[in-house]
């Protein structure tokens, strides 16, 4: 499953992007035979979409199958597990940022994302923080449901719990602002999210970047 969401993030790094198999190959260092093999089972699947060009084969992400989302949703609740492991050694108000999301907003928040993980790296799990928490600033970026009204203690919440900034956006404004083609605002606004680091949401986020960078037909 791993090699399956690393070809599958290979393709939404340039969202919409067209990749041949030797292209994948050497982007992942995999021998062309194992990209082959698996872009063929992910096409199986659905996942992808393959068209034969001389004696390349193009390959585009196919935004249609849910499947991709969900692939893509697995890769990015690893990395988000992996990193809180790390940061409930070593910053409990990291880890209590956490908690609220899952006790208390997993129900009022379609997906949520911190901005500036970096600035909480880490050199060795046994080493201190490289800047000091009262530096940090943790940046949250949401997305709301459009049935719903922001939940009075919503931002309250977040706040006491060590979040330094809050910003709010509906699934629809945040579609327009990937959609936006203009001196490719839309893409530059999905690279800003996606140096950051999913909390919650991880599926329906992937679904609104899935519509908003449809593939080419090839």
């Amino acid at each position: 499953m791993e090699l399956y969401i690393q070809l599958a993030e290979a393709f939404i790094e340039s969202p919409g992007a067209v990749l041949s198999i030797l292209q994948i190959s050497k982007k992942l260092d995999i021998p062309y035979g194992t990209a082959y093999n698996r872009i063929h089972q992910l096409a199986e699947m659905g996942v992808v979409r393959i068209v034969p060009h001389g004696k390349a084969k193009l390959c585009v992400i196919n935004p249609s199958n849910p499947m991709a989302s969900s692939i893509l949703a697995l890769g990015a609740a690893r990395k988000t597990s992996k990193f809180f492991t790390v940061q409930k050694e070593l910053s409990s108000r990291f880890s209590k940022l956490k908690d609220v999301f899952e006790s208390r907003l997993i129900d009022h928040v379609h997906s949520a994302i911190l901005l500036n993980p970096e600035s909480l790296q880490i050199s060795e799990p046994t080493k201190e923080i490289l800047l000091d928490e009262s530096y940090q600033a943790l940046d949250f970026f949401l997305i709301l449901p459009q049935d719903k009204n922001n939940p009075p203690y919503l931002e309250s919440e977040l706040i006491s719990a060590g979040a330094s900034s809050i910003q709010i956006v509906t699934p629809t404004t945040l579609l327009g602002m990937l959609s936006e083609k203009e001196n490719d605002a839309g893409l530059l606004a999905y690279q800003m999210l996606r140096k950051g680091l999913l909390i919650t949401g991880f599926e329906r986020f992937f679904s609104l970047v899935m519509k908003a960078f449809p593939s080419p037909n090839l």
